[in-house]
């Protein structure tokens, strides 16, 4: 299964912007290790300094990871519904409603990226536009908030969790600046744990390529934080300072 980070940013100023996010200068690839978290995590929640994106997305590549495990009753009820995307009827960029663990947990919505690398993409995040505010806080990035629709959306750590245990989930990051200029970071795979360990980063495999560098393994084994769950390695809250939740480690000090 493949999870892609669809980031966007088309910037008019960079003055004011948090900690000069990523890829308004790809081509001088001199700060390549924190682009990818700069892009991620700073989001201002001020539309107009800068109309940003942010996309988040999951597809089949593996087995089950609960194979072993079987419902007590067969879940005959949503026994039509595809585990995900790639396995829907019609596959078409838009909403689909999957249960990825049959007999354990309920169907949810995703949307469906149909044209990303041949398709069959979740979307988990995605900010284009600054249109939904990322300031928020525990409850809300657990259960997911924002436009599922094609809109600016988080699609919840409950959710994420629930698909990254359900099998094997590849991750990709694309970064666009203002002038259209693209740059990508991928990893083998993502594992996000469960809400007894505060949905903690389990794995993000290797680093597969990319220009983009890899800026997420620093944030590896960190549990999520938001504003009114501070679970970082800083004296500060990080989900503060940068006006969003993450799996932060140290903020961005190494």
């Amino acid at each position: 299964m493949q999870l892609l980070i669809f980031v966007v940013k088309k910037c008019t100023s960079l003055l004011g912007v948090l900690t000069l996010p990523a890829f308004c200068a790809i081509p001088e690839r001199r700060r390549q290790a924190r682009d990818v978290e700069d892009v991620l995590i700073s989001f201002v929640d001020a539309p107009s300094l800068c109309s940003t994106g942010v996309s988040m997305m999951l597809q089949a590549v593996g087995v089950p990871r609960r194979g072993w495990n079987r419902p007590l009753q067969p879940d005959t009820q949503n026994a039509a519904l595809p585990r995900t995307c790639s396995k829907a009827v019609n596959r078409y960029s838009g909403v689909q409603q999957i249960h990825p663990q049959p007999g354990f947990g309920q169907p949810f919505e995703v949307f469906c990226d149909q044209e990303y690398e041949d398709g069959d993409w979740i979307v988990v995040q995605n900010r284009f536009e600054g249109s939904v505010h990322f300031s928020r806080d525990w409850f809300a990035y657990e259960n997911g908030f924002g436009d599922i629709n094609n809109g600016e959306l988080w699609l919840g750590l409950r959710k994420i969790h629930e698909l990254t245990y359900s099998g094997r989930y590849e991750l990709h990051v694309i970064v666009e600046n203002w002038a259209g200029e693209q740059g990508t970071a991928k990893y083998s795979e993502i594992l996000v744990a469960g809400p007894s360990e505060k949905y903690e980063l389990r794995s993000i495999g290797t680093f597969t390529g990319g220009n983009a560098g890899d800026g997420l393994d620093w944030h590896k084994n960190m549990q999520f934080s938001t504003m009114d769950a501070d679970n970082d390695r800083s004296f500060e809250n990080c989900a503060k300072i940068h006006h969003g939740g993450w799996w932060f480690n140290n903020c961005h000090s190494r």
